[in-house]
């Protein structure tokens, strides 16, 4: 009778499908572990990328600064030059090497986040 009873329940139930059900169930939590270690890297991988475009985009800023203060020197150099276009190209030379001084640093701390707003405000 017990017999009976255990066949039905396997039938209805599946008995040894149970255990190979569970055994999947631990098999995709890994497989689940494994995606997301596989994206954490990802994501490590792309904050470098981005640091290193934040790299070249402050060489390629540092030559235009070293470009602004030659003009600016041409333009002192003059005597019938505008002191208020002077001064304006003074104050664009010196805010820009603030800003790539401030990159530079995100550069060397490999900080992501501040190298994506960097790149975003020497892009323009």
């Amino acid at each position: 009778m017990g017999n009976i009873i255990q066949m039905i329940m396997n039938l209805f139930f599946g008995g040894n499908q149970k255990k190979e059900v569970k055994e999947l169930d631990k098999a995709i939590k890994v497989k689940d572990n494994e995606v997301k270690e596989l994206e954490k890297e990802v994501k490590v991988l792309e904050a470098k990328k981005e640091v290193k475009e934040l790299d070249k985009a402050i060489k390629v800023k540092d030559n235009e600064v070293k470009e602004l203060e030659k003009e600016v020197k041409v333009l002192e150099a003059k005597k019938k030059v505008n002191k208020k276009e002077v001064a304006k190209l003074k104050r664009k030379v010196t805010t820009t090497k603030n800003q790539i001084k401030k990159a530079s640093e995100a550069v060397k701390e490999d900080n992501a986040d501040d190298a994506v707003k960097f790149l975003k405000k020497f892009s323009k």
